[in-house]
């Protein structure tokens, strides 16, 4: 083969792999097989792995140079789906708003007196894929464990509520205590951010990972870690990668 021939053959398969991209991501994040896998928070470990290994990300921005290091070492340990990021599995999933396991949240609606600015709905939180988390967080075991619940897909906007959150809610005054963002895995409705994300131990702290796909625009990973003296996750992202295949501005380091 001539050396135009062979360079016409490279460039077509280079083309050609870049068009997969985002259809081997949506296949990753959104086929029926990958919400069943997602059904164990463990399995996620693999798929991000995956994510990560076909489109490469930057650090954006907004990251504080203070974080850089710790950045980078998270960001490694998920490509080699290190066995030191731990996945938290839930003590509850169901799609029943009316579980009775989640009985103190639904009767968040018949609260005397009403809810404020801060007050908790169900609703606002989602309509399915509910999970319960109960996990010690701040280090002190004498309150008990910290609980979250996770939910998609709501159905009123009471709380500002994205396509799914995490909420930990005071009771009983029914008061919203913290509460993060995340995207819908596999969303029946349209319009909705999809990805997928897990609670995780990793060296001593807490974090949230969020992974937010945005189809041609590439996609986003987020971690949010726990602050035990502010006992919250809802402060500013402590990393934040986009992917180079992102068409937003990304003024940071390639990974």
């Amino acid at each position: 083969m001539s050396q135009g021939g062979e360079r016409q053959r490279l460039e077509e398969n280079s083309v050609n792999k870049s068009a997969l991209i985002p259809i081997l991501l949506g296949v990753l994040l959104n086929t029926g097989a990958a919400a069943e896998e997602l059904a164990f928070e463990a399995a996620k470990s693999s798929r991000l792995q995956e994510v990560l290994r076909q489109q490469p990300v930057k650090l954006y921005e907004s990251v504080k140079v203070k974080d850089y290091p710790f950045c980078d070492r998270f960001l490694k340990a998920l490509k080699r789906a290190s066995p030191e990021i731990k996945y938290v599995e839930p003590v509850l999933r169901t799609d029943d708003p009316g579980h009775p396991k989640l009985a103190r949240y639904e009767a968040c609606y018949r609260r005397e007196g009403g809810r404020g600015e801060s007050g908790f709905a169900l609703c606002a939180v989602g309509e399915r894929r509910f999970r319960l988390y109960s996990v010690e967080l701040d280090g002190n075991r004498k309150n008990g464990p910290e609980e979250y619940l996770y939910g998609q897909e709501p159905s009123c906007n009471l709380n500002r509520s994205g396509s799914a959150q995490y909420v930990r809610t005071s009771f009983p005054e029914c008061e919203i205590a913290d509460f993060v963002y995340a995207a819908a895995e596999d969303p029946l409705a349209k319009g909705h951010i999809t990805g997928f994300s897990a609670l995780v131990h990793y060296r001593g702290d807490h974090f949230i990972v969020n992974l937010d796909d945005f189809a041609e625009a590439g996609y986003t990973i987020s971690l949010n870690v726990y602050d035990k003296a502010e006992k919250l996750f809802s402060g500013q992202n402590l990393c934040v990668w986009k992917s180079q295949g992102s068409q937003n501005d990304i003024k940071g380091r390639g990974k």
